[in-house]
């Protein structure tokens, strides 16, 4: 068995993803233009190397990315690759196309973003990025961006449109069987503390430096959760650090916050997850 294909289990559902994966973010243009055969032969060595999970969003080159992407696994049997992709932006036609501004990116394609994060803007959000990648499923849905960073004075808004009624449209296709989980793309820790725990989620995508170890340093070891409803919780957390790094103990409070809610304890009930 190579490293490659090592899976760990998300959570309790029926997913299990592989521990390396290709994201799909340069393709979408952000630092440099990427012609069409340097995008191929990039995903041509990926899939050659033995990748198999791959991962986009429709904010990547505003659509490019998921088109790209795309483009090349509908042509490889669907059930030897993974893939998620994340909701909470539609794409639409800008009303001036031709001074429309694409930034940040170099390239990408000339369509405008809008946020939606309700059950009727998740599920535009799924239909639109299924027919850009030419795929009829995808495995997993992520929740993007939904931080002040890119919110801004819309952030409590939205964070209440997709505790009310965004959710229920991820509980409908994961309970359909149109995706194996969902969960939400971390950017900051304001982020991971607070608005990560509005929901009940799979896991958490942290796009954050510290998923990246110093040198020497072990990652966090995962731990075991309570058991809550007859069901049991399992987390494992990408959490490299010094033992004080705010990111590292923000994450042990999100774990713990969400193992608390499920097994019915109270904030009198504290705990500390295990370390490294």
């Amino acid at each position: 068995m190579t490293k490659l294909s090592i899976r760990r289990q998300v959570g309790r559902t029926p997913l299990s993803l592989p521990v390396f994966g290709f994201g799909s973010a340069h393709l979408g243009e952000l630092y440099s233009k990427v012609d069409e055969a340097e995008s191929r032969a990039t995903l041509e060595a990926a899939w050659n190397s033995g990748v198999r999970f791959y991962d986009t969003a429709p904010w990547y080159g505003r659509g490019l990315s998921e088109h790209r992407l795309g483009g090349f696994l509908r042509t490889r049997p669907r059930d030897e690759f993974l893939i998620t992709t994340k909701v909470g932006r539609t794409l639409v036609r800008p009303k001036n196309p031709k001074i429309f501004d694409r930034a940040p990116w170099l390239g990408g394609l000339n369509f405008e973003v809008e946020f939606d994060y309700t059950y009727d803007g998740i599920m535009r959000s799924y239909a639109q990025a299924l027919q850009r990648l030419a795929l009829d499923t995808v495995d997993a849905l992520v929740i993007h961006d939904l931080d002040v960073g890119y919110q801004g004075e819309h952030l409590a808004q939205r964070r209440k449109d997709l505790a009310n009624s965004g959710i229920k449209a991820l509980d409908e296709l994961k309970t359909s069987g149109d995706i194996q989980a969902y969960g939400m793309g971390i950017n900051t820790n304001e982020a991971l503390a607070t608005v990560a725990t509005d929901v009940d989620l799979d896991f958490v995508l942290v796009a954050m430096p510290y998923t990246l170890p110093r040198p020497g340093e072990p990652p966090c070891r995962h731990g075991r959760l309570p058991e809550a409803r007859h069901r049991r919780h399992h987390r494992r957390a990408v959490c490299f650090g010094h033992p004080g790094d705010g990111f590292r103990r923000q994450l042990q409070i999100w774990l713990w916050r969400r193992s608390a809610r499920s097994a019915g304890q109270g904030p009198r009930h504290r705990g500390r997850l295990p370390g490294a």
